[in-house]
């Protein structure tokens, strides 16, 4: 009898653990799958990051740097105008800033994929422009007011649901095709998961002038992954697993 107890107590612990390895498997098998459907991104070969480009030597007449992209201005349609260039100062500091209209400048990639910008202007000609003034912070005329900030997001349940503009990719011909989210709160800086969305999904809110995206936390999430800018222009991967 007592052998027979041992038999029973092993052949229970076996299938216990043959469902608990069976249970696991499954959900192995299951998230490995949801895995396999992340969406990642897919780029044109003169697709660009904003950020590629912030800060970036502009290259004039001659192939010597004249000055350097301090901004990208958009326009009311939602696309880029302007490069807002800097030219003098040191260590960012100081200097004058111009404009040069978006289709008169070049964007192009060198040396591993190195943004490259380049324009048909003199440093003559550039420092003795116009100069550009900002007439107020936060109207979210330049990309670099939108890239960082918190974005509302439609709310769901009573939820208050808000997440981080990592980037904006911009095309050559100055569409803005995407804006890049990221739930984190440090999402400027790179961390967290990068979700790309219709730029056309972002607006201005009245009032305080917040920047809202016309989606829910679902559906942003739902929305295709930027695993990075480099991958995604060379379409090194359209769906692949999750890392």
């Amino acid at each position: 009898m007592k052998k027979l107890m041992i038999t029973t107590a092993a052949i229970s612990l076996a299938a216990s653990t043959g469902a608990f390895a069976g249970e696991k498997m499954e959900k192995s098998v299951k998230a490995t799958t949801e895995a396999a459907m992340v969406q990642e991104l897919t780029l044109t070969a003169s697709d660009m990051s904003v950020k590629e480009i912030l800060g970036e030597g502009i290259v004039g007449v001659g192939g010597e740097r004249v000055a350097r992209v301090d901004d990208i201005l958009i326009g009311p349609d939602g696309k880029a105008s302007h490069v807002v260039y800097l030219t003098g100062g040191v260590f960012g500091w100081g200097g004058a800033k111009g404009l040069i209209p978006f289709d008169q400048v070049s964007l192009t990639y060198k040396d591993h994929d190195e943004a490259y910008v380049s324009a048909a202007i003199t440093e003559e000609s550039a420092s003795t422009a116009v100069e550009f003034k900002q007439e107020g912070f936060n109207d979210y005329r330049l990309a670099s007011e939108v890239i960082g900030a918190k974005a509302d997001l439609v709310s769901t349940e009573g939820e208050d649901d808000d997440a981080v503009v990592n980037d904006l990719i911009v095309t050559a011909e100055g569409d803005i095709p995407f804006v890049v989210l990221q739930e984190s709160v440090i999402g400027s800086i790179g961390a967290g998961k990068k979700y790309a969305v219709n730029y056309d999904l972002l607006g201005i809110e009245e009032g305080d002038g917040g920047i809202v995206i016309n989606a829910t936390e679902e559906q942003i999430e739902n929305a295709p992954v930027l695993k990075s800018v480099y991958a995604a222009r060379h379409h090194e991967a359209k769906t692949k697993m999750d890392d």
